[in-house]
């Protein structure tokens, strides 16, 4: 049986959307955001747009990473390359051993 004092949920139903957009253009996106939902706006993320995709934001700081726009790879030649490999490997066992 219901407590008729008690407050019922009244459901607003607004729409909400998910950071990435099919788009390059950061003006476009945030014009679509505004447009679809204003009430509820988010930072959009572009991952057709070199710069925003998944590999890009994770990669960064990887030792001996060379971004050349459209791809990527690892140059084991660098100075220090080897010491860098190492202490990246390091950090990794050791968040591993946190958990």
């Amino acid at each position: 049986m219901t407590d008729p004092n008690e407050t019922r949920l009244v459901p607003n139903c607004l729409p909400v959307l998910i950071g990435s957009l099919p788009l390059t253009d950061h003006g476009e996106a945030v014009d679509l955001i505004f447009a679809a939902t204003p009430e509820i706006p988010l930072w959009p993320q572009l991952p057709r747009n070199n710069r925003e995709g998944m590999v890009r934001q994770f990669v960064s700081g990887f030792p001996g990473l060379i971004d050349q726009g459209s791809h990527y790879f690892v140059d084991r030649s660098q100075a220090g390359f080897i010491q860098e490999m190492t202490a990246f490997h390091e950090h990794v066992i050791e968040c591993q051993n946190l958990s």
